[in-house]
């Protein structure tokens, strides 16, 4: 059984023992980025000769303006295994990019070993799935793509919340060999983290005592491997189940929620719906954070990423506390010069499910992809084994 401080409902009730499903990262370690890296082009385009805007892939000229639409979902294959609290990821290879999931939990009960991987198509379609070797006992980590190096950081593993990594070295056909990475600083569950420039973050996340915390993390990540983690600005105050983007040099993280020891539950939360930045330095280093936007209500367990000038966020557990719905909503807001954000609005195309917990949607070229999650079915929390791409334009 899993702690019942993971309820996707964010309910706050009694901790139970932590995974007794046996396992950790491999028997040998006993122990994408969605949005890195700024556009070519922001929100407010560049005019070329003539007047022409040059626009990212995946975004196109509106009166001087780059902007995106996105396509109707398409539905791509299932999972094999149904999951939540998982990463997605995408590795190009030399056989051509592939789209993984691996680890997290199923229907809030039981941890999810397996590691899925499906081809990546021209057109953006995926294979039918294949399971990996290599099995992952980790619950609500988060994951950092390096060519193709990928690191997982904390989550819940054998032992409790963890400060352990995963490395795991994609071949060029795409098959996958699992080693023990640096650890962090920290233990983090619920963590959020992201590439840019060389540089992998790890930003808040919950502590040993499933509490959330404002510690941040930053490694130096590249084909050659991981460097050491470095202790970096902290967030003005904890925050755990948030999102997570990088875009022209700085970091965006949206809503989330602070959980803290409460009476009379073992734990309360507090939801947030405010989007922070900080800059990034020439040497990675992060600047203060400052409050630069505003979502139109709480947000909590969803994905972010950023594109041409936009700043997006994907399903989630929308509204305060115990009174919150799951949500497969796409909204976004535009980034100014200055960094802030605007006003979110909500694109006409929505995830043909409700689903929260899948903390990553991996871009690639105009082609955006959500693997698996939860909703609620009745009173029951259930993971989901569905996979949709659309097409930012």
């Amino acid at each position: 059984m899993l702690p019942r401080f993971l309820s996707a409902k964010l309910v706050a009730v009694p901790l139970l023992a932590l995974i007794a499903c046996g396992g950790d990262d491999s028997p040998a370690d006993p122990g994408g980025t969605a949005g890195g890296g700024a556009a070519p082009t922001g929100a407010g385009g560049s005019g070329g000769s003539g007047g022409v805007v040059e626009c990212p892939e995946g975004s196109h000229d509106e009166g001087g303006v780059c902007t995106s639409t996105l396509s109707a979902w398409q539905a791509a294959p299932s999972i094999a295994e149904a999951r939540d609290h998982h990463v997605t990821f995408v590795v190009e290879t030399a056989a051509g990019p592939f789209m993984y999931v691996a680890g997290g939990a199923q229907d809030m009960e039981e941890a999810v070993y397996s590691i899925e991987r499906a081809a990546i198509g021209e057109d953006g379609s995926l294979s039918e799935w294949q399971a990996e070797t290599e099995e992952l006992a980790a619950v609500g980590p988060s994951v950092l793509v390096a060519g193709q190096q990928v690191l997982i950081v904390g989550g819940l593993r054998a032992g409790g919340i963890s400060a352990k990594t995963s490395l795991l070295t994609i071949g060029d056909d795409g098959a996958v060999s699992l080693a023990a990475g640096p650890a962090m600083h920290h233990e983090r569950f619920h963590v959020a983290a992201v590439m840019h420039n060389g540089w992998g973050y790890a930003v808040g996340g919950a502590k040993e005592d499933a509490t959330s915390q404002t510690s941040v993390e930053r490694i130096r990540f590249d084909e050659q491997g991981a460097g050491e983690w470095i202790e970096d600005r902290e967030l003005p105050a904890p925050r755990s189940h948030h999102g997570l983007a990088a875009y022209d040099n700085a970091l965006y993280v949206t809503a989330g929620l602070n959980r803290f020891d409460g009476e009379p539950f073992p734990y309360e939360d507090e939801n947030f719906k405010d989007v922070l930045r900080a800059e990034i330095g020439e040497d990675g280093a992060l600047g203060e954070w400052m409050t630069v936007g505003q979502l139109p209500s709480e947000l909590a367990v969803h994905a972010s990423f950023a594109h041409a000038g936009f700043l997006y966020v994907v399903g989630g557990l929308e509204g305060p506390g115990h009174h919150g719905e799951f949500v497969g909503k796409v909204q976004r807001a535009a980034i100014a010069e200055d960094g802030t954000v605007g006003t979110f609005e909500t694109l006409p195309s929505v995830l043909p499910i409700v689903r929260g917990h899948c903390h990553q949607v991996p871009l690639v070229g105009p082609v955006l992809y959500s693997v698996a999650g939860a909703a609620e079915e009745g009173v029951e929390m259930k993971s989901q084994a569905d996979a949709f791409f659309a097409r930012l334009e």
